[in-house]
């Protein structure tokens, strides 16, 4: 809701995506099509909407009462009571959910493609939070659609959407030595040793550290997950920074490539997503100070 707080909602319909909380599989999808909207994405619980995220809503689409809420995941990840309720608000609900995460982030791509267009598709490990919360980042700030696959699984669902996706730049973002199948299929390789390697390794050609920075917690999906959608709107990049055990290894090569552009927090915003018990001070300032 605070993330929210910080974009000026400039659709031409005063969209909100809505999201679960404490489930990651569908949601993890849903950035590029907040930035599609130029909408905030929350998040709220499965069966009821929680009564700050109500209000959110109210004060987001106060001009416009009959405003458009996009449910992401089908009732399994959001249930029909909460599509209910939205609709007794005198919402509009569009609800992109499919039989699995998979599908749902199949759904969620053609409706982008329809809305707009896209110019890259951009296929992540569904099973992996962390990999996926930063290609989502990654494909919402570049104009990409994002599908979920399994990287042990030649799924042809996946398999038909890259032969659709022929002439884009289609790329696959993993593991080390994982997804093969998937990039002998013509994809790019994207693929990275840690989080760390990865965050850098997408946000280094971009120049999106010249326009904002949003760190958020490698270890739980929430704060990141909206940090993402912010981030992405404002043309900046995402870094996930590992908060557990010795932090200060993990975390040096973010570290080390944010200190050799512009002083990141003083030439250009940066973000923390979530309090102290995300990501403590300690940390931020281990990142940013000299």
């Amino acid at each position: 809701i605070e993330v929210s707080k910080n974009l000026t909602n400039r659709g031409d319909n005063n969209a909100v995506v809505l999201a679960r909380a404490d489930d990651y599989p569908d949601s993890i999808s849903a950035s590029s099509l907040a930035t599609v909207y130029d909408a905030p994405l929350l998040i709220t619980n499965k069966d009821t909407l929680h009564p700050d995220v109500k209000q959110r809503i109210n004060e987001v689409q106060y001009h416009r009462p009959n405003g458009t809420v996009i449910i992401v995941g089908g009732i399994n990840a959001i249930s029909a009571q909460v599509e209910a309720q939205l609709r007794q608000m005198g919402r509009t609900v569009i609800r992109l959910g499919g039989v699995d995460r998979i599908d749902t982030s199949l759904k969620i791509a053609d409706h982008i493609e329809q809305r707009r267009g896209y110019t890259r598709a951009v296929y992540s490990d569904g099973w992996n939070y962390q990999t996926s919360l930063l290609a989502g980042s990654f494909a919402a700030r570049s104009g990409a659609v994002q599908v979920l696959v399994n990287r042990n699984i030649e799924d042809p669902r996946v398999v038909e959407h890259i032969r659709k996706s022929h002439g884009k730049d289609r790329v696959y973002i993993g593991r080390r030595n994982e997804g093969d199948n998937y990039i002998n299929i013509g994809l790019r390789d994207y693929r990275y040793d840690d989080i760390g390697e990865l965050s850098v390794h997408l946000n280094s050609n971009t120049g999106c550290s010249e326009n904002a920075v949003g760190l958020a917690t490698a270890d739980d999906y929430p704060d990141a997950l909206t940090g993402g959608a912010h981030i992405s709107q404002s043309n900046g990049c995402l870094y996930l920074v590992p908060t557990r055990g010795d932090y200060k290894e993990l975390v040096d090569e973010v570290r080390s490539y944010l200190r050799t552009g512009p002083r990141v927090g003083r030439d250009q915003p940066m973000y923390v997503y979530g309090g102290q018990k995300a990501i403590s001070q300690e940390i931020v300032d281990w990142i940013v100070l000299e």
